[in-house]
């Protein structure tokens, strides 16, 4: 029972350090988890992954849009309304004790035919002392920053 215990307790510590080890590994989960975090108003998971300003302009723009297209009308990991991600990968591009860039590279299928492109979009990740990453900013393939979008009248 002793060792049942602490094997338990030792999986509950590997996942937690798991979960905050590596600003790629964390902004790739999100990305895979929460893609559609900026479409309509954000839940209480998705508040939980995104810094506290981000998540105020997140609902900011859902109210804006009310059910409508608000200051985004495309899809900001592709930078398009339509087409796939093939091949992403996530590169950490930079790093401090409190704030990361992560890269998202892919190639982007339009799905006409012709060859896919390639793409950057950028994750902007803070944490505070003894927490995990947040998002406190995507920036799209355009160059455009959500933040900055989202806190536009």
């Amino acid at each position: 029972m002793r060792t049942l215990i602490l094997l338990a307790a030792a999986m509950v510590g590997t996942s937690s350090t798991w979960a905050c080890d590596s600003a790629a590994a964390w902004a790739e989960r999100f990305q895979g988890g929460a893609a559609d975090f900026y479409a309509g108003p954000p839940s209480a998971a998705v508040l939980k992954q995104v810094t506290p300003e981000f998540g105020d302009l997140l609902k900011r723009e859902a109210a804006y849009a009310d059910g409508e297209i608000g200051h985004l009308d495309y899809d900001p990991w592709l930078g398009s309304q339509d087409g796939d991600m093939v091949g992403s990968r996530f590169e950490l591009e930079s790093e401090t004790d409190d704030s990361a860039m992560v890269a998202l590279r892919f190639q982007f299928d339009s799905g006409d035919g012709s060859k896919p492109q390639p793409r950057v979009a950028h994750l902007v990740l803070r944490k505070a002392e003894g927490s995990c990453w947040r998002l406190a900013d995507l920036i799209t393939p355009y160059g455009e920053s959500l933040a900055y979008l989202f806190s536009q009248e």
